[in-house]
């Protein structure tokens, strides 16, 4: 049932990419986003479903993109940090994923960059300080590494990954 899941959302795109004219001034633009938050999301969700399904079978450039068109979609409806909280929430997921598939990749400073841009939605996200943190010890900044895992702990105390990466 796996290969359903993808040949639909890949289908969806080019079937709605210039049938629904919404008069936008953007129209030309191939990959516009939905001009409905609600449309957005759905789409996004269903990007993150695909992009963690291609993760568990392995297919990292898979998921890659999945979890980038996911991104992309939300961007729009989070200007300068101001979208709803499903948006952010779901822009989270869809960032720490990525930035964990990208560090699988050996992709470590894009991992780190990609956990950034978590950051700037929700700086004390303790799963994008994580990740941030393992990809800054895997660049040789053990300093910056330590900061994050730091500032991660002091928000989950319990963390156990955190702990461990932290004593390591």
């Amino acid at each position: 049932s796996l290969p359903d899941l993808e040949n639909a959302g890949d289908g969806d795109d080019e079937i709605e990419d210039g049938s629904t004219d919404d008069d936008d001034d953007d129209d030309e633009d191939k990959d516009t986003p939905p001009a409905d938050p609600t449309v957005a999301i759905v789409e996004a969700m269903t990007q993150k479903e695909e992009g963690n399904a291609a993760f568990k079978e392995g297919d990292f450039t898979a998921a890659v993109r999945s979890y980038r068109k996911g991104t992309t979609l939300l961007k729009p409806f989070n200007k300068n940090n101001t979208g709803d909280e499903q948006v952010k929430s779901l822009l989270l997921t869809l960032q720490t994923n990525l930035s964990m598939v990208c560090f699988k990749q050996d992709k470590h400073k894009m991992s780190r960059d990609v956990a950034s841009k978590a950051l700037e939605i929700d700086p004390i996200n303790v799963k994008a300080l994580y990740r941030r943190a393992v990809a800054y010890r895997k660049l040789g900044d053990a300093e910056s590494a330590r900061s994050d895992l730091r500032e991660a702990l002091k928000h989950e105390p319990n963390n156990k990954a955190v702990r461990k990466e932290l004593m390591s």
